[in-house]
């Protein structure tokens, strides 16, 4: 086995996967596995306040710090449920990482009544209460610890 393959396969081995059918899928560039998103916590309540917020007509921004990726798959699904949403993503050089102060205050400006972040936000508590001062909702969607 090279060695590129033996770290991979404890890399894999690490996560869980110890089956040559588990990693066959994991590297599969057509999964068949799929797994229930409603199992992320609080994944319903987030989906109800989005639905909810479309409805109202409330201007949506998709906030992604890392880049555009999330953007364009977001930006795919709510142009099928609206057109009263934009996206922002901040400059790391500029406003830093995740979510800023700055940055929700520019948004409230424009209008936007909720934003969802992308991949940040568990540990902005005080950019939170300013969106929530500012009349705003947030749904934070964060892998971070």
């Amino acid at each position: 086995m090279r060695k590129t393959e033996e770290i991979l396969r404890s890399l894999l081995h690490q996560k869980g996967m110890d089956s040559q059918e588990d990693i066959s899928e994991f590297l599969s560039d057509r999964p068949q596995k799929t797994y229930d998103p409603f199992l992320l916590y609080n994944m319903e309540a987030g989906v109800d306040l989005l639905l909810s917020e479309i409805k109202k007509d409330t201007k949506v921004c998709i906030y992604d710090a890392d880049g555009v990726t999330s953007v364009c798959i977001l930006s795919s699904v709510l142009s099928h449920l609206t057109n009263n949403f934009i996206h922002y993503i901040p400059s790391r050089i500029e406003e830093g990482y995740g979510l800023n102060k700055g940055a929700v205050q520019k948004l409230a400006e424009q209008g936007v009544g909720l934003i969802v972040t992308v991949d940040c936000g568990i540990t902005a508590v005080e950019e939170a209460r300013h969106a929530a001062e500012l009349g705003m909702d947030l749904v934070i969607t964060d892998h971070h610890e």
